[in-house]
């Protein structure tokens, strides 16, 4: 049985829809970074790929939350005790901004580190 040009464009567009979600579900989450907070704290946080987000300092790093991105804007933030905080963000070049869910005032900013 011969194989068909109809088969072989079929294969074609099966591998390439494929190849893209296999792409969509490993890429990282836009957060993904370290980003420092606005004075006066000059906090530095790292956003990891295994969900947690780790406080940078001099003298110790350590992992103080543990976080899920909902949709494309909005961030779920677990502390070590299970107390849970949720706020949308919005990422503009290397300006990440924090927003509360229901009123949309911006709450925090922070700059990317090394983009």
């Amino acid at each position: 049985m011969p194989f068909k040009s109809q088969n072989l464009v079929m294969l074609v567009i099966f591998l390439l829809v494929s190849g893209s979600i296999l792409q969509a579900c490993s890429s990282k989450p836009a957060i993904v970074g370290t980003w420092i907070s606005e004075a006066p704290a000059n906090l530095t946080f790292q956003f990891r790929e295994d969900g947690s987000v780790w406080l940078l300092t001099d003298q110790q790093n350590r992992q103080i939350w543990r976080y899920e991105v909902d949709g494309k804007d909005i961030l779920h933030l677990t502390d070590g005790i299970g107390r849970k905080q949720e706020f949308r963000f919005t990422i503009q070049e290397d300006t990440l901004t924090f927003s509360d869910p229901t009123t949309g005032v911006a709450v925090e900013k922070y700059t990317r580190v090394n983009p």
